[in-house]
């Protein structure tokens, strides 16, 4: 509830969201489907990861941020 643990939170669902479904389970998913261009499994290429996961971030800040502001209340 507290600004610093919400962009703790925040800094977690974007590695962990980055890993199941970046990482895992769209590879998975793209060779289900039958997509030619499927990456490896799994798909660990850099620095496109830490991009997607400072993407998940950013994503993840306004949630955890707003929801921490509106408990404090």
């Amino acid at each position: 509830r507290t600004l610093r643990g919400a962009v703790v939170l925040a800094v977690v669902v974007g590695a962990v969201s980055t890993v199941l479904l970046s990482v895992l389970l769209m590879p998975l998913w793209l060779g289900a489907v039958g997509y030619p261009f499927t990456p490896a499994f799994p798909d660990l290429t850099m620095p496109e990861k830490l991009w997607s996961i400072l993407g998940h971030v950013i994503y993840a800040l306004p949630a955890t941020v707003g929801y921490a502001l509106v408990m404090r209340r």
